[in-house]
């Protein structure tokens, strides 16, 4: 059955006109094309809303078919074809807000900012988180951890402490207040830069950290930040949790768009390589319990058919220059300052289910999708990576890994909710990744079985889920359902 023959079918058995909330989720460290899967679902199942969760700093990168390109920060990977978005759960930033409506509109869309509503808790970055996180970066030195540079951690790790964070219903407030909050962010923000400086030594501070802390020093943006507040006030629509019960009774489909992937994550992930970010569909899923939700729900976890990473210290098992070099990207440069190398490496099963146990901590996946399926298009053999091989001298692996004849073929799940104690484990168990090399098997076409079918195959069977969609391309018409995944949305009519 082609795509467009499954969505009418799927609309004539009245799924469509059911109440559905899917998840999507990308199960590696970002890159998976989520944004992609977001705008080819949502027009697929004629979604009424695109819920964006996350961070502004992760953009998710569309192609259209007429050749329009965009990087979606705050509004949703939907947006070419008008579908609203909501933010809640999003960290954003209203200066970038307004500079990405502006591209878009410069794109085709009138009104963009029309399209989009703002929950009112919504946390609030400033031009100084952003100064602070790049002059931390920079300051590391060698020692890099990664970042964006954008702040989104900083505000992140402040969001607690009401003095020196900012939600968006605060934009009602008066100016004055605004910009006493605005001013007590930048004094903690050059105290913290002055805290590292009398660490390393002024000598350490390089004319790129010199230009951070002049951001810091500089008092003059404080009013610039609190007029883009206001203004966003004035021209999007600000809500509460009442709009989200409404929009939660509403009949159809919502899509929810996370931003960041799975193995990013700051308490499960390979720390301390990860975000402040929740990439999981945990904050959404509490909403949705909490408002008494009473639709189905559906978690599609995305991947490629190999995995990729932004290049830094973070462990990378599966890393292969060959396939860095063969296969390069579209929007990914080779290097950039703040992210690093683009690199690629070999599917792995591995990482994969431990991510699902990560991401499906509080939503179980029920299916997966997989893109750049093209590229096994002119290959005879697709290696892909299914153990470890530790080279280390530890001794205790079983507390951190499932072994089997010698060789690494799961990562455990620490439950404990003593956060040090489990912090500390996933920094332990991050050097051990670094001491491990992958165990490959190589992949070939079989009698009567191309050689995306085998590994389309070899996935269901590793991960224990179906392959419910594929991308074969770029574009939302390179994407296409497989049966599985009528089976699984019609699995409570038949």
């Amino acid at each position: 059955m082609s795509p467009p023959q499954l969505a009418g079918s799927l609309r004539t058995k009245g799924i469509m006109n059911k109440k559905e909330f899917v998840f999507v989720t990308g199960l590696a460290t970002g890159e998976e094309t989520k944004g992609a899967c977001v705008e080819w679902l949502a027009n697929q199942l004629n979604a009424h809303t695109i819920w964006r969760k996350g961070g502004w700093q992760a953009g998710h990168f569309i192609v259209t078919g007429d050749g329009r390109e965009q990087m979606f920060s705050h509004f949703s990977s939907g947006t070419f074809n008008r579908v609203p978005t909501y933010l809640n759960q999003m960290v954003i930033s209203p200066a970038d807000l307004f500079e990405e409506a502006m591209q878009i509109e410069g794109k085709g869309v009138a009104n963009p900012l029309s399209l989009i509503t703002l929950d009112e808790s919504c946390l609030v970055t400033t031009p100084y988180h952003g100064a602070i996180s790049r002059f931390r970066e920079i300051m590391r030195g060698d020692d890099k951890k990664g970042t964006v540079g954008k702040g989104v951690g900083d505000a992140l790790r402040d969001a607690d402490d009401p003095t020196i964070s900012i939600r968006v219903r605060e934009f009602r407030e008066e100016e004055r207040a605004l910009l006493a909050k605005v001013e007590a962010i930048r004094l903690r923000k050059l105290e913290q830069a002055q805290e590292i400086v009398s660490q390393i030594g002024k000598g350490q501070v390089t004319t790129e950290a010199e230009a951070e802390l002049a951001v810091l020093g500089d008092k003059e943006i404080g009013p610039l930040v609190v007029q883009s507040f206001k203004y966003l006030a004035d021209l999007v629509e600000i809500t509460d949790e009442r709009y989200l019960s409404e929009l939660l009774q509403r009949r159809g489909v919502m899509v929810c768009e996370s931003s960041h992937g799975t193995l990013l994550d700051a308490r499960w992930g390979y720390a301390p390589y990860g975000t402040q970010v929740d990439p999981t569909p945990g904050p959404v899923a509490t909403l949705l319990d909490r408002h008494l939700y009473q639709g189905e729900r559906v978690h599609l976890g995305v991947s490629r058919c190999y995995l990729t990473r932004h290049g830094g210290k973070a462990p990378f098992v599966s890393y292969s220059p060959e396939l860095t070099r063969s296969i390069g990207e579209t929007h990914n440069s080779a290097s950039s300052d703040w992210y690093g190398e683009f690199q690629n490496g070999f599917y792995d099963s591995v990482a994969l289910n431990y991510s699902l146990k990560v991401s499906g901590r509080q939503q179980p996946v029920n299916g997966l999708m997989i893109s750049y399926l093209d590229k096994l298009a002119d290959k005879s053999e697709w290696p892909v990576c299914e153990s470890y091989q530790y080279k280390g001298n530890q001794k205790n692996l079983e507390d951190y890994f499932e072994i089997q004849n010698g060789l690494i073929i799961g990562i455990k799940f620490n439950p404990s909710k003593d956060e040090k104690a489990r912090y500390q484990h996933q920094l332990e168990l991050t050097q051990l990744l670094k001491q491990c090399e992958p165990i490959l098997k190589v992949l070939i076409p079989e009698k009567g079985k191309t050689l995306e079918e085998v590994f389309l195959g070899y996935v269901e069977e590793k991960l224990g889920l179906p392959v419910v969609a594929v991308a074969r391309g770029p574009l939302a018409s390179d994407r296409s359902f497989r049966e599985s995944w009528e089976k699984m949305l019609c699995r409570d009519i038949r």
